[in-house]
Parts: structure tokens; C-alpha cells; sequence
């Protein structure tokens, strides 16, 4: 998850109906000594800061066959990383270039630069989760448990099928170092539905782990290669809206 994105993503979720549990269990929001940590985290970030996140696990694949016109199930394994350096705060802009790295490769695989609003990143703070999130503190530690549906539809060749993720996750956070404390565990059960048959598909799961890197100095700061890169636009808030990227273009004004 991106910075303070794993409270973004959940009160992203309870906009959109998403969660799940008993409405018992309901936080309507994460209480106001914890969320001013969090703006205080939001607010003190520089340019050079660094933060690597890793992502390892598995994920069902599913190939499409013209022979038997279904889909073949297979298991692949996942292991990417990424890194987010800030460039740029600009007023309340915060200019970010996000790095993303598969199977520890040395390359990007891709690479563009977002905008993000602090004022938007502490407003989410404040939003409700899902219900049936449940939240509990240890000292400083923050953990967190939630569940998430996601249904894919999609037509090959005249087949319709639905592919349907429901996923229960356990996250934590230390609230001393908020931006390069997150970590989560998370479990995917799938159904597979093609034509209105229905098929349980294998059990995957992902653990994700975020850490600080050095700060850069201005010169490393400038050192960055920023030509050909979108800049997409994630400062309006609206969770329903599509991330809007200009096309790639020479952004080394942002570190010059």
C-alpha cells in the first residue's frame, strides 16, 4: 500500500459500500488523538524522503482455452517491489515518483510521477471505515482487521464469466514511524462463475511490508532521470473519479 494508504484504501472501501462483518462491530472513525499522529506524519514529509515497499505471495491466473472454450486455473507466485521518492512540496502538493520492480529485478517496470493533496491525505483520515473493521492499540501499534470483495466481469470469445476475490486482511502500523511502518496479511478465496456454473478457485494470499530508505540530498534529488514520465493527477479526492495522467513528458522541472 502507498503512503498512509492503508487508512485511504479502507475508507476508501466504506465509501463504496465495500468491508464486511457484523454491524456490531463498527468504527466510525479512528479517534482523534490517532488521527492528528497521522496528520503530523502527513504534514512533515520533504522532499528526498524515500519509502521501498515490498509485496510477496500468490495470485490465481486464469488463461483462457479456445479448445475447451474455459479457463485454465493456475497458481503463480508474486514478488515485486516498489519505491516511492518525493520530489517536490509545492504549497500542499506533494510531487511523487513511483518506481515499480518485479521479481527483483533491477529495472523499473514502470515509472510516473502522482500529485496528492496533504489536505485530502488528512481528510481521509478523518472518514469512516468499513463496517465490521475492527481496530485495536498496543502502545504505540496499530492493527487493524478488515474485509474486501472485488467482482471482475469479463467476455472471451462468447463466454462470460465472473471472477468474484473476497479477501481478509490484518494490518498493522506503528504510530512512531507512520509512514514506513505498514505491514499486512491478507487471504483471497475466488469463485470463478462461466455461464452460470460456479467454481471455487485455490486460496492465495500476500504479505506486504513498507521501510524508509535514506533521504536524498538535493543533488541526488536532481541526479533522478524524470524525462518521458505521466503525471497523474490524484488530488481531487473523488474515490469514484479516474486517476487522470497527462502524457509523458520531461518533469525534471519538479527536482530543478
Amino acid at each position: 500500500m502507498k503512503i498512509f494508504g492503508l487508512i485511504t484504501f479502507l475508507t476508501v472501501l466504506a465509501s463504496c459500500g465495500g468491508g464486511g462483518g457484523s454491524s456490531s462491530n463498527v468504527i466510525k472513525s479512528i479517534d482523534p488523538i490517532t488521527a492528528d499522529k497521522f496528520e503530523q506524519s502527513i504534514r512533515s514529509q520533504k522532499a528526498g524522503m524515500v519509502k521501498n515497499d515490498t509485496e510477496k505471495g500468490n495470485y490465481v491466473d486464469l488463461d483462457y482455452n479456445t479448445v475447451t472454450r474455459s479457463f485454465d486455473v493456475s497458481i503463480k507466485d508474486m514478488n515485486s517491489n516498489s519505491r516511492d521518492t518525493i520530489l517536490k512540496i509545492d504549497g500542499d502538493t506533494i510531487y511523487t515518483l513511483q518506481e515499480e520492480f518485479e521479481d527483483g529485478k533491477a529495472e523499473a517496470t514502470r515509472r510516473s510521477v502522482k500529485m496528492e493533496s496533504m489536505d485530502q491525505l488528512v481528510k481521509d483520515i478523518t472518514e469512516p471505515l468499513p463496517p465490521g473493521t475492527s481496530l485495536s492499540m498496543n502502545g504505540n501499534k496499530m492493527s487493524l482487521k478488515f474485509k474486501f470483495s472485488y467482482t471482475n466481469d469479463f467476455t472471451i470469445d462468447g463466454v462470460s464469466a465472473k471472477q468474484t476475490m473476497n479477501t481478509t486482511a490484518v494490518a498493522s502500523i506503528d504510530l512512531t514511524n507512520i509512514r514506513c511502518s505498514q505491514t499486512s496479511v491478507m487471504s483471497t478465496a475466488s469463485v470463478l462463475i462461466i455461464n452460470g456454473n460456479t467454481q471455487n478457485l485455490p486460496t492465495t494470499g500476500a504479505n506486504t511490508a513498507s521501510a524508509c530508505g535514506a533521504t536524498l540530498t538535493r543533488a541526488q534529488l536532481k541526479a533522478i532521470p524524470l524525462t518521458n514520465l505521466e503525471l497523474c493527477d490524484e488530488t481531487s479526492g473523488d474515490d469514484e473519479a479516474e486517476v487522470k495522467c497527462n502524457a509523458a513528458a520531461d518533469l525534471s522541472y519538479l527536482v530543478n
